[in-house]
């Protein structure tokens, strides 16, 4: 029996993690007809990232349900959708997530901070799924041309916040160009855009294309235009879940790799699995799904993506000394074939 497997969340726990996430918590998701076997107890695990229902590198989570890869290994995942990548890291450090999935900058900062968090896998090793957007019928083509505008991200230090820095750097400007607001998560940030809160906001992939086809909004650029190599998200979870928990998540990578695996072969169903669950469109989850990269589909990290997160984090000095990544990450959980080779 697992050290700790609760039934539901605590009175305590439920109102830090609806804090944390803006006060959504996802019922969890459904187990697929295929009962865990019987040397492997049902363990109801707290997660939860940023666009859980509405990007395309948490499509796993609703393939892997519905396939019954979870399942098989005992696994139950009840999702938390938080509006930001730091939201994610605090709900690991403070707020009772067994396991999430934050994105590289928010989980470095929050190491460097002294936050008690280890990255354990990747999760999405590719730069898809973030775009940035205004109005249809705005004036602005380029970012340029939103000087002295408002620009929507999600959180200080996530995900969204790096890459509109990295573009404004791209671009030869300075922050201090633009009126740089937090807005959330992606539901808030499509409203702040409509509701012209701000003039151009970020945009789940999913989001994006929808947005692009009903003419609601414009994309003005994606984040894999300024960047190649990349490391989007990762597993993350405490030191003592780790130490005390390792079965759990050896079973519940082992389950995700496997459900990886089973999309990259399957990218027509698992993109109708996806598009029912979350209820988009099926040609939108079908062109988001097969837009991605294969090498995105793992649990490896992405050597080259992390030192590509480390220089920019530097550059745009939200860390001011070098990542002690063989300290933040173990990968012990994972198969020796999906182990990387850690930057010094």
């Amino acid at each position: 029996m697992d050290d700790w497997t609760p039934t539901r969340l605590d009175r305590r726990t439920f109102l830090k993690l609806s804090a944390f996430a803006g006060g959504v918590v996802i019922a969890g998701l459904p187990l697929a007809a295929c009962a865990p076997t019987a040397s492997k107890a049902l363990f109801e695990a707290q997660t939860g990232g940023v666009g859980m229902e509405s990007t395309a590198n948490h499509a796993t989570w609703h393939v892997g349900e519905a396939k019954g890869f979870f399942a098989e290994e005992g696994i139950k995942n009840i999702i938390t959708e938080f509006q930001g990548g730091p939201d994610v890291a605090r709900g690991i450090t403070e707020g009772g997530m067994h396991y999430a999935i934050p994105a590289v900058s928010p989980a470095v900062s929050a190491f460097m901070q002294g936050a008690p968090i280890r990255i354990i896998a990747g999760q999405w090793a590719a730069a898809t799924t973030i775009a940035f957007a205004v109005k249809p019928d705005a004036a602005y083509k380029s970012l340029q041309e939103l000087k002295g505008k408002k620009v929507g991200y999600s959180r200080p230090a996530s995900l969204t916040h790096f890459f509109i820095l990295k573009a404004i750097s791209a671009a030869g400007l300075k922050p201090e160009d633009f009126n740089l607001v937090a807005v959330g998560g992606a539901a808030e940030s499509r409203t702040a855009l409509v509701t012209g809160v701000v003039d151009c906001s970020w945009a789940t992939d999913a989001i994006a294309v929808q947005g692009t086809l009903d003419k609601s909004l414009r994309v003005l650029f994606w984040a894999h235009e300024l960047v190649k190599e990349w490391q989007e998200t990762v597993v993350a979870a405490r030191p003592e879940f780790i130490k005390s928990n390792p079965d759990v998540l050896k079973r519940f990578l082992r389950a995700y790799q496997k459900t990886m695996d089973w999309q990259t072969n399957n990218l027509d169903e698992a993109a109708n699995i996806w598009a029912q669950a979350v209820k988009i469109d099926q040609n939108v989850a079908s062109q988001l799904m097969k837009a991605a990269p294969k090498s995105a589909f793992t649990t490896k990290l992405s050597v080259a993506g992390l030192k590509v997160a480390e220089e920019s984090m530097r550059e745009f000095k939200l860390i001011d000394k070098p990542v002690p990544w063989k300290e933040l990450v173990d990968q012990s959980l994972l198969p020796k074939e999906l182990q990387a080779d850690l930057p010094a």
